[in-house]
C-alpha cells in the first residue's frame, strides 16, 4: 500500500514539474521575443509623457545636414546611428510625436536625463526609446509647460474627463461654453494646468489640465523654436533658461533618470 502511495505522488509530482518547466520555457521564449531586436520597447502600459520635447537647435538645424545623433544605450557607447529630418526615408524607425516636414518642425519626446545624455523616445507608435548627447549647441530641450505655451493652441483629448474650470485646480466650478470648434488659445501654464481663451468668445477665460500624473490630456499644436524665440532665453550653468526672472517656465527642466 505504501508502495503505491509513493508511486501515485511520484506520478503527481513530475505531472507539476513538467507544467512548471513548460511555462518557464514560454514565459522566456516571450520574454526573448520582446528584446531579441535589440531596441528599447517598452510595454504599452508603462509609456511616458517624459518631461518635454528634444528639438534640434534653430542655429544647428540651418544645416541641412543636422541630425539626432542617437545610441541604444545611455553611456552612448554602441554604435551610432543617425536620424536627418530631412531625410526621413533614410530611417524610417523614427515617428516622432511631433512631425511638420513642411514647417520644418521634428520634435522628440524627451523622458529624463543622466549627465551627458538625453532618453527619448524616438518612434511615438511603439514608444521605443534611445539616447542622444546633451549637447547645447546642437539640441534644446522644451519643458511641457513651456512648449504648451509657446504652441499657443491645445485641444483637450477627452473633454467630459477634463472640463474647463474657473479656477486652476480638480475642485473649481465647471464653466459651461458654447464653443464652435475645441481649439483653445493658451494664456498661461501652471503646474499641469493651462488657462485658455474660449474660441468663440474670448472675453471667457478658464483653466484645464494638460496633464494629469503621466498621461498627456491635450493635443498640442508645435510651432517651430526659431532664433526669434530662442532669442528670449540664455543659456547658464547648463540650462537654457528665460531672461525675464518673474517667469517660472524654462527650457530646461531636466529630471534626472535614475
Amino acid at each position: 500500500m505504501q508502495k503505491i502511495t509513493f508511486i501515485f505522488y511520484s506520478i503527481i509530482f513530475f505531472a507539476l514539474m513538467v507544467t512548471c518547466d513548460d511555462q518557464s520555457s514560454q514565459n522566456t521564449q516571450n520574454d526573448t521575443e520582446q528584446t531579441s531586436s535589440g531596441r528599447n520597447i517598452p510595454p504599452e502600459n508603462e509609456l511616458k509623457i517624459g518631461v518635454g520635447i528634444i528639438a534640434l537647435h534653430p542655429n544647428y538645424a540651418k544645416d541641412t545636414t543636422a541630425f539626432f545623433e542617437l545610441y541604444l544605450n545611455e553611456k552612448l557607447e554602441d554604435s551610432m546611428e543617425v536620424y536627418n529630418p530631412l531625410h526621413p526615408e533614410a530611417y524610417k524607425r523614427a515617428k516622432p510625436k511631433y512631425f511638420d516636414a513642411g514647417k520644418g518642425i521634428t520634435y522628440l519626446v524627451c523622458l529624463g536625463w543622466k549627465p551627458g545624455s538625453y532618453k527619448v523616445v524616438i518612434n511615438d507608435e511603439t514608444g521605443e526609446e534611445m539616447h542622444l548627447p546633451e549637447d547645447s549647441t546642437r539640441y534644446v530641450h522644451i519643458e511641457w509647460g513651456a512648449f504648451i505655451k509657446e504652441s499657443q493652441f491645445i485641444s483637450r483629448i477627452n473633454s467630459k474627463e477634463n472640463p474647463i474650470r474657473r479656477r486652476s485646480g480638480d475642485k473649481g466650478d465647471i464653466l459651461e461654453w458654447e464653443m464652435n470648434e475645441e481649439r483653445l488659445e493658451v494664456i498661461t501654464t501652471y503646474e499641469q494646468f493651462a488657462k485658455v481663451k474660449n474660441p468663440t468668445d474670448t472675453t471667457q477665460s478658464g483653466w484645464i489640465r494638460w496633464a494629469k500624473h503621466n498621461k498627456l490630456l491635450v493635443d498640442i499644436e508645435p510651432v517651430l523654436i526659431d532664433s526669434l524665440l530662442l532669442s528670449q532665453y540664455e543659456f547658464k550653468s547648463g540650462n537654457w533658461e528665460i531672461k525675464n526672472t518673474d517667469m517660472s517656465d524654462t527650457l530646461t527642466v531636466k529630471p534626472q533618470i535614475k
